[in-house]
């Protein structure tokens, strides 16, 4: 029984579980994102509800009722009083149904926009923006932030790629088993660095799985837009170690999810190791996950630097919109040949391996990625007021204290 189910108490003559639970080859795998092989148990819908009684429990539950619940009184009970917007409400409800709600509230103010037949000259293919809802009184004419653009790469500099995704498939006996546990959401492999046990940082794991999510649906949308084909499409040689998703190559979405799982956990867990190496080490394991979908067969190299792009910004950008801080920028991603970037660009990790890590995971300023990944400015965002992500964020940090 996962963890969820017994939360929500959706077990038994529902049956919402288990059947439901083959996403996790696509990376949307439990919102929660730390219950693995049990699934999308919250996106059917079932687990957000109470649940139901086994038969034998429910006629036994209707007769006992019957026997001692007496003559009828008007009002015997006072709820508990419950303030209008308060996100302390927010523990009451159930794991999913505050997941949801989360989410909702975040994606609310997200928007992925392909480029306007009438766009100006060097606008990019997609673009991802947040929305300042507080932009006039009333709060109905939103302001639109820019917080990253993408460029769809041409066919001879995805075939130019081709080459490394082939190298990287000599280290495929080495990774087999990381790329099989890693097809869903790879949060254990986040647990293991930073003791994040289930348990004892359960709010820590809803952040880590609303951050795996809510990335989710943004990289799909990006990916929906670009339709970049994927490496076997080119080459009847790649022969991908595990099957080939149907949807679109770039960005990575396993770059994208592990980034921003990295920015958001070093945030978090800044004060436990001010030397950095935990950021560190946080940051070469969501290379590696990222690299793994290359080794693969499933993956450009390139993927993963767009979707380690879109993973640190979105990354910054629940942190922004956590504790009301300004850390967020807005980044660009071109590769094309005719940009005049390098169709020989690898993902390496030490690009995203920097020197002032007091601030966390960092856009690269790297030189040899500077044609490829520009950096915008800062990106302003506004304080929402009784945000739920704000109240999940103050629980997770309780965690560590």
């Amino acid at each position: 029984m996962s963890a969820l189910t017994q939360l929500t108490g959706a077990t038994g003559a529902t049956g919402a579980t288990g059947a439901t639970g083959a996403t996790g080859a696509t990376g949307m795998t439990a919102l929660t994102g730390a219950t693995g092989a049990t699934g999308a148990t919250g996106a059917t819908g079932a687990a957000t509800r109470a649940g139901s009684y086994a038969g034998g429990l429910a006629n036994a539950l209707l007769s006992a009722r019957d026997g001692i619940k007496g003559p009828w009184v008007d009002v015997s009970m006072h709820p508990p009083k419950q303030a209008v917007n308060d996100p302390n409400n927010l523990a009451r409800w159930s794991l999913a149904v505050r997941e949801l709600t989360i989410l909702h509230e975040m994606q609310s103010h997200l928007t992925v926009q392909p480029k306007h037949k009438d766009a100006k000259e060097g606008a990019r293919d997609v673009s991802l923006h947040h929305i300042n809802k507080g932009a006039s009184a009333d709060g109905l004419e939103p302001m639109a932030v820019t917080l990253a653009a993408f460029d769809r790469p041409d066919s001879s500099y995805l075939k130019q790629q081709l080459r490394l995704v082939n190298s990287y498939a000599d280290l495929r006996g080495d990774r087999m088993n990381e790329i099989l546990t890693q097809t869903g959401y790879p949060t254990p492999f986040f647990n293991v660095i930073s003791g994040l046990h289930p348990a004892q940082k359960k709010y820590t794991h809803e952040l880590v799985g609303i951050t795996q999510s809510l990335v989710s649906s943004i990289v799909l949308s990006i990916k929906h837009v670009l339709a970049v084909p994927r490496p076997d499409t080119f080459s009847h040689q790649i022969q991908p170690a595990i099957p080939t998703p149907g949807h679109g190559t770039l960005p990575s979405g396993h770059a994208a999810e592990n980034f921003a799982v990295a920015v958001v956990l070093a945030h978090l867990l800044e004060n436990r190791a001010t030397d950095g190496s935990l950021t560190n080490m946080l940051i070469r394991q969501a290379a590696r996950i990222a690299a793994n979908r290359t080794v693969a067969g499933v993956h450009f190299p390139i993927d993963s630097v767009a979707g380690a792009m879109l993973g640190i910004v979105m990354g910054q950008y629940i942190v922004s919109r956590s504790t009301g801080t300004s850390i967020a920028k807005s980044a660009e991603f071109i590769a094309s040949t005719a940009s005049g970037a390098d169709p020989a660009q690898d993902f390496i990790v030490t690009n995203y391996m920097i020197a002032d890590l007091t601030k966390g995971p960092q856009l690269p300023t790297n030189p040899i990625l500077s044609k490829t990944v520009k950096i915008g400015t800062e990106v302003t965002i506004e304080t929402v007021p009784n945000s739920p992500i704000t109240w999940l964020w103050d629980q997770a940090v309780s965690e560590w204290v």
